[in-house]
């Protein structure tokens, strides 16, 4: 399978759950798809993938479609994500709040 047609997968996944997301135009370095709610970055493997995940890797969590990998093991990574994502903004969150009530 394509990994352009994983990626449709992926868009289909997120219409059906009301993800929202933004498709970028085709330039060196930059996602495909970003979830601003969540702060994701995909993005199609290719030859500035190393520029991609180096300038995304502190702002966002990124996540590649290669290959290899499965539509539903794509799916099982994003959804994983996702996850993390919303966890480490609930922790930013409780602490800011725990601190704000030691002061």
């Amino acid at each position: 399978m394509k990994n352009s047609t994983k990626l449709e997968k992926v868009k289909q996944f997120l219409d059906e759950n009301g993800i929202k997301y933004e498709e970028r135009e085709k330039r060196f370095g930059h996602s495909d798809l970003w979830l601003p709610s969540v702060r994701v970055a995909v993005k199609i493997e290719g030859e500035d993938s190393r520029k991609f995940f180096d300038t995304h890797k502190k702002t966002c969590y990124p996540l590649f479609i290669r290959d290899e990998e499965t539509p539903s093991f794509i799916l099982e990574k994003l959804q994983a994500t996702i996850i993390r994502s919303m966890q480490e903004a609930q922790q930013r969150l409780m602490n800011k709040k725990e601190k704000e009530e030691q002061e």
